[in-house]
């Protein structure tokens, strides 16, 4: 009896263990099965023949069989892992912007400004951002000067790459390793960038070169210099309650120099001067900058152009304006700009704008006039209507002398 027992445990031990071998078993099978797919890394040459990783880069595997696609992305090593079932498989990969812009370009930017007629010098803080004109292929950036004047910025111009493509078997429980190298595609064009100049405290401007364009390839260094304003700025020196205060115009008028005849009427705080335009400029555009003391206009700076008022922008910072305004040219020899605050206006206004003032006016009196005259008009024919029903009048007149009567009794 104890010998049948113990041929009975040990046989149950015995399927006790062939049982977990199985799911053992089972297990790494299931293992293998999951790890199998294709594996490796995407590089392509850059402009200086150098092999660089493709960070980005999609890789798609479409199954032969069913065509189920599957798909990944390299990451910043180039490295990429796409898990996959058995079978045969299409692998394509290929690279896009920005992931295909391998080859980026160094700018080196001075940002610089007329301090006086004479003297010229750089700029420390100045933010310079190179905008690409296509920017779902190239890629742009932005520095800030040095103490110098001095910054380096870099830019992803576009780098077109061939795409790869490969057939694959993949087998159960194994990685397929593949390494794909994108070959340039053809002849490269040099991209477009516009460079802009900003500084907080020292917003001046016009810049120069006017809308500054580079063209920039692949892989190449530039070296770029900017001016915060387009030519010297013509200066004065004002008195307004004993104090005195420096007030500069700059910028592009076709001109040479920007202004003159600077004048400050102290009584109606307006900043006039006269510019002028070459002959055969009809058409342009002028562009101008008046840089002055927040307490020399009357309110927020407003601009005329010849007694008519134009757009105009404006910057500040604790103690200026730096009012920004363009007009067009119209071959005039001169033109006489006015700039004061938005309490006061030059006395001579356009006829255009007096007769828009006098239009306002003679509308708002023409309604008021019209609306004095449906009220009169509504009274009057209250007054008719009551005169052609008399009985009702006399009816009302009853009923209160009745109440009257009625409280006198009471």
């Amino acid at each position: 009896m104890t010998a049948v027992l113990l041929i009975v445990i040990c046989t149950f031990g015995f399927v006790i263990a062939g049982a977990g071998m199985l799911d053992l078993a089972s297990s790494i099978a299931t293992s293998m099965s999951l790890t199998a797919g294709v594996k490796g890394t995407v590089h392509a040459v850059n402009s200086l023949g150098e092999h660089m990783p493709i960070s980005g880069a999609l890789v798609e595997a479409r199954r032969h069989a069913s065509g189920q696609l599957a798909s990944t992305h390299t990451q910043a090593d180039g490295v990429f892992s796409l898990q996959l079932s058995p079978g045969d498989y299409n692998l394509t990969v290929s690279a896009s912007p920005p992931a295909s812009n391998i080859s980026p370009a160094f700018i080196m930017c001075e940002a610089v400004a007329y301090v006086t007629p004479d003297v010229v010098a750089t700029v420390a803080g100045v933010n310079v951002t190179l905008t690409p004109r296509f920017p779902s292929r190239d890629v742009g950036g932005s520095c800030l000067t040095n103490s110098h004047g001095f910054c380096e910025v870099t830019v992803r111009p576009y780098y077109p790459l061939k795409s790869y493509s490969t057939t694959v078997r993949v087998s159960e429980g194994t990685e397929t390793s593949i390494d794909a190298d994108l070959e340039p595609l053809g002849r490269r064009e040099p991209s477009i960038f516009n460079v802009t100049f900003s500084h907080p405290e020292y917003p001046v401007g016009p810049e120069y070169p006017i809308d500054p364009v580079l063209k920039i390839l692949p892989g190449q260094s530039y070296s770029f210099q900017g001016y915060m304003n387009s030519w010297p700025p013509v200066t004065t020196t004002v008195v307004l309650e004993g104090n005195r205060y420096g007030i500069a115009v700059n910028g592009h008028a076709y001109a040479s120099p920007t202004a003159w005849n600077l004048r400050f009427d102290t009584e109606r705080r307006l900043f006039n001067f006269t510019t002028a335009e070459i002959p055969h400029s009809t058409g342009g555009v002028a562009e101008l900058v008046v840089l002055v003391h927040k307490r020399l206009p009357d309110g927020s700076p407003t601009v005329f152009v010849d007694n008519a008022m134009v757009p105009s922008t404006f910057a500040q910072n604790a103690t200026h304006y730096f009012v920004r305004f363009s007009y067009m040219l119209t071959g005039e020899t001169t033109h006489e700009v006015t700039v004061g605050g938005s309490n006061t206006i030059p006395e001579n206004i356009s006829p255009l704008v007096s007769l828009l003032v006098t239009v306002v006016f003679l509308c708002l009196f023409s309604r008021r006039n019209l609306d004095a005259k449906k009220t009169s008009r509504t009274r009057m024919l209250k007054r008719v209507v009551l005169n052609a029903q008399p009985g009702i009048l006399w009816h009302s007149h009853a009923r209160s002398a009745d109440a009257s009567t009625t409280c006198s009794q009471d």
